[in-house]
């Protein structure tokens, strides 16, 4: 994994075995445990130096951002943020009955989850850079999943198909709409979504093949089972050199998507 955003930085210290846990900890402690004071908390930590104990404030912020928005810092030490969740109480009349919390998750189940990483993924090869600067092996196959081209950007950018293809690589790209005519659609109509629900498009998901990879009509094959609702993601994945689309997860070869 490749990333030059806070990301990249905390899957490179998960592993290294550098991530201070301890000190992470202490962060998720410190939280106010009255949820409705939680988002004025990340407020104010966000207005500290994003060079102190970045990757561990990174974890809160991002955990609590508005609408799940990308939260990064600039060059020079400030967050940029969309602002944080409020802890929201169903009233009388609206339809949803149960809260929803300032911070998904919570700091309890963070901490759970990012000791649980830094038991399991100690060793994995990921690196806190830019693209442009790494080196990419001819016999990589490279999966890219940045933010859709109609939604908030993470703060740092790449032109992924002159990349691919300077590079000569085999590179698989998710998107919102094709990249280039060798693009699957590995979704049918999902809900609208959005925050507030009310999106106007549905959401839509394809995989463009860019570099020295390829889709054609004799390698897919698209089945649509009766059985299979509206909305459900199909997946590519690789039997016999063939590619088929099922229901289930996205499976390509030797892929991974890193979420």
């Amino acid at each position: 994994m490749a990333d030059i955003g806070p990301w990249g930085r905390f899957w490179e210290e998960i592993g290294t075995g550098t991530f201070n846990m301890a000190r992470f900890t202490s962060y998720c402690d410190s939280l106010p445990k009255d949820p409705a004071f939680i988002s004025n908390a990340l407020m104010e930590l966000s207005s500290q130096s994003a060079f102190i104990d970045t990757t561990a404030v990174f974890i809160l912020l991002q955990a609590g951002s508005f609408g799940g928005k990308a939260v990064w810092h600039t060059i020079d030490g400030k967050w940029v943020h969309h602002g944080f969740r409020s802890y929201w109480l169903p009233t009388a009349t609206s339809n949803r009955r149960s809260p929803v919390n300032p911070m998904q998750p919570m700091p309890g189940t963070i901490i759970q989850r990012v000791t649980n990483l830094c038991e399991t993924m100690y060793g994995v090869n990921a690196i806190y850079t830019d693209i442009n600067r790494l080196h990419v092996p001819p016999d990589c196959v490279i999966y890219v999943d940045p933010p859709y081209g109609s939604t908030t950007g993470y703060g740092f950018c790449a032109d992924i198909p002159t990349w691919a293809l300077k590079n000569n690589l085999s590179c698989y790209v998710s998107e919102g709409c094709p990249l280039g005519p060798n693009a699957l659609q590995l979704y049918a109509e999902r809900d609208k979504g959005g925050i507030t629900g009310k999106r106007d498009l549905k959401n839509a998901e394809w995989l463009t093949a860019l570099g020295k990879v390829t889709f054609t009509s004799s390698d897919v094959k698209v089945i649509t089972p009766p059985s299979v609702p509206a909305g459900q993601p199909i997946i590519a994945q690789r039997s016999s050199n063939k590619a088929s689309i099922l229901p289930g997860q996205v499976l390509l070869s030797d892929v991974e998507r890193n979420e």
